[in-house]
């Protein structure tokens, strides 16, 4: 977005950086907005506004209150966001607020950590993908005491870790379409690997885990045959390493070798 010279220099966060290669940048499809909005109106409106400024790809809103309400501005958020062509993320941790998403059109739940028998049946019939990131409660409780983390809190993490593990066993066997999410930022990113063998632990197989993080990841982002697939006219951004993962899908936390647009790097 343009600055305007007359108006008070950027925070240093926000300003532009520096040019790089690509060919050394991570490649990542992100968030290009999260919109805040508090009715109806205001909600068609922010979605216009954020097309009118070319934001486009992906679209995350969430504003809780009464559930009437949660659900009405669900079904806005869902209509005004494929409308524009835009994909829909909705953060719930809620059975009721997860099967709201799932009914307004969103294309993915993240976290769905009280994810019910219904929400399960919802999503199936639905095509939605669950993103739930059952492997931050190893970190957060090895570490979390020693990074100030209060024992209440710990207990809590406990006991959503093991409702959403509940849940993302069931879902998996009932056949929902799962994604790789991590919610980077709370554990170190070099660790995010760890989330293969937690999926395996709780349902899926090696294969099942891969495809999580690359081709139900690509498709939920909008980027089936760009990501998430080696092919011609791909990315051509790939791992080696040196074991057999479908055999041993922690071989995924030791990576031997990065491919970033189809030249090696590591």
């Amino acid at each position: 977005m343009p600055h305007d010279a007359r108006a008070p220099p950027l925070p240093a966060r926000l300003r532009p950086l520096p040019k790089c290669s690509p060919l050394f940048s991570p490649t990542i499809i992100f968030a290009d907005v999260i919109a805040y909005a508090n009715g109806g109106q205001a909600v068609a409106t922010a979605i216009a506004h954020i097309m009118r400024n070319a934001l486009r790809r992906w679209l995350a809103i969430l504003r809780r209150r009464h559930f009437y309400q949660l659900r009405t501005r669900f079904l806005l958020i869902g209509h005004e966001g494929h409308f524009w062509g835009l994909r829909a993320a909705a953060q719930a941790h809620g059975a009721e607020g997860i099967k709201a998403a799932i009914r307004a059109g969103f294309d993915t739940i993240e976290h769905a950590s009280f994810v019910d028998e219904e929400g399960i049946r919802l999503a199936k019939e639905h095509g939605t993908a669950l993103s739930m990131d059952i492997y931050n409660t190893e970190y957060t409780l090895s570490q979390g005491q020693a990074d100030g983390v209060l024992e209440e809190n710990l207990a809590k993490e406990r006991m959503v870790s093991a409702a959403q593990r509940e849940g993302f066993r069931n879902a998996n066997a009932a056949g929902v379409k799962m994604v790789f999410g991590s919610d980077a930022g709370v554990m170190p990113h070099e660790d995010v690997g760890g989330q293969f063998a937690v999926m395996v632990r709780f349902g899926m197989t090696p294969l099942q885990a891969i495809q999580a993080a690359t081709r139900n990841a690509a498709d939920a982002l909008g980027q089936s045959g760009e990501v998430g697939v080696i092919a011609p006219g791909a990315w051509g951004d790939l791992i080696a390493v040196e074991g057999d993962p479908l055999s041993d899908v922690g071989e995924l936390v030791h990576v031997d070798a990065v491919i970033k647009a189809g030249l090696r790097i590591k």
